[in-house]
């Protein structure tokens, strides 16, 4: 039976040791290199309106607001978005930020293109991701692109890990990781620890399979264009490490 994790485990999750995990994970050129893979994909010109959400913090669009384009960054937890702000400042960047649950999405506007890197697809439940699609799909114009980065069936569970361990900076990260097929659902117990200090937390992701994705999308307006494995923009196949996907707004 599989271990019941609560549906807002993602209020408590985002703190302690995990900040300096998320602000450790990328390097700088490795946000620099995403960046342009991201403005490669889109084709857009400087200028146009682009939508990170969630944008933790902030280290993708900061760095696609230096390459000219217009960003809103939305982020509902309040200490990932004070670090958005004060990165966009000592660029001297002006970017929108929006303290917002990515579930209950109001731009208000209209965007020339929305991304979303880094797997919070799944983070809520089937119900959430549906309405984040919606969201997403009520804030782009005419054929508008939605970029986002996730994990599917296909990604993970041909060759499941139960237990992974690394280095973010001088935090060892471990997981112990268990699927759970009846729910679909990849639930995972995580340890931090740095120089004898330790923090637990659990976490919960809901799974779906590329055509279960395409089929959510369809729902609110947005049609399949493109499929990648890779931030190199390897083919996307079944083993890929993740899913970058693009969609365009019917």
């Amino acid at each position: 039976m599989a271990h019941e994790i609560p549906d807002d485990w993602h209020r408590e999750f985002f703190g302690g040791l995990w900040l300096e995990v998320q602000r450790q994970s990328f390097s700088t050129e490795e946000n620099v290199e995403i960046a342009e893979t991201i403005s490669d994909i889109l084709a857009l010109p400087p200028g146009s309106k682009i939508l990170d959400v969630p944008c933790g913090d902030g280290r993708v669009a900061v760095e696609l607001a230096a390459k000219g384009f217009i960003l809103t960054g939305v982020e509902r937890h309040p200490r990932m978005l004070g670090r958005a702000r004060r990165a966009a400042a000592e660029r001297g960047l002006e970017i929108d930020w929006r303290e917002q649950d990515m579930w209950k999405l109001d731009a208000g506007s209209t965007f020339d293109a929305a991304i979303c890197p880094w797997t919070s697809l799944g983070y809520g439940t089937r119900e959430q991701d549906q309405l984040f699609f919606d969201g997403i799909g009520r804030s782009l114009g005419d054929e508008g692109l939605f970029l986002f980065e996730t994990h599917v069936y296909e990604t993970l569970l041909h060759d499941f890990e139960e237990r992974l361990f690394r280095w973010a900076g001088d935090v060892l990260v471990a997981e112990e990781r268990r699927f759970d097929p009846e729910e679909g659902q990849l639930q995972v117990d995580w340890t931090f620890s740095r120089e004898g200090e330790i923090e637990r937390r659990q976490s919960r992701m809901q799974l779906y399979t590329l055509r279960e994705l395409d089929a959510m999308l369809a729902k609110s307006g947005l049609n399949a264009v493109a499929s990648w494995g890779s931030w190199d923009l390897d083919a996307f196949e079944v083993g890929s490490p993740i899913l970058i996907h693009l969609a365009r707004k019917a």
